[in-house]
């Protein structure tokens, strides 16, 4: 229980960082999505079950704040979660695996907003979005979803010897 508590009070502190922190401090508008990357490193880390209830808190957040389509990225983040634990439970893939892994859910999530948003009256280039935006984006995102299985090593360690 104390563990589920901490990875939603984790997930707000990410979604201030997805909403208010990246929003300005980025590079030309790529940024890394934290909670997605959150909920991707709890679900490789912990269990499938901390990465939902991250993918879900966080989700149903970010829509709130600043999605016009309400329940599209939960929905995105878990079916992201799902995935991944089925390429866990087929066994222990490689770095490079789950890197690219992190990089097509990242990049999938922003190419869905980028055509909901042309079905919505924008008129952004998709081909332009994926190569100048999504990508890069998917990339950042992925190196910090990785960064952040590497700190939740430890907290797995001293979990399991308090047990």
């Amino acid at each position: 229980m104390k563990k589920h508590l901490s990875l939603v009070l984790l997930s707000i502190l990410f979604i201030f960082l997805d909403t208010a922190f990246f929003s300005t401090v980025n590079i030309y508008g790529i940024r890394p999505y934290m909670t997605l990357a959150l909920a991707l490193a709890a679900t490789y880390t912990f269990s499938v079950q901390s990465g939902m209830i991250i993918a879900a808190v966080a989700g149903i957040l970010i829509d709130l704040i600043c999605n016009p389509y309400l329940g599209l990225t939960p929905a995105l983040y878990i079916a992201g979660v799902i995935v991944l634990y089925g390429l866990i439970r087929r066994g222990h893939p490689k770095k490079i695996v789950v890197f690219l892994y992190y990089v097509g859910v990242c990049a999938a999530l922003d190419l869905l907003l980028c055509l909901l948003s042309n079905i919505f009256g924008a008129n952004r280039n998709i081909v332009e979005a994926l190569l100048l935006h999504s990508l890069p984006c998917a990339a950042l995102s992925s190196v910090a979803t990785l960064g952040l299985g590497r700190l939740f090593k430890p907290l797995l360690k001293g979990q399991l010897e308090s047990a």
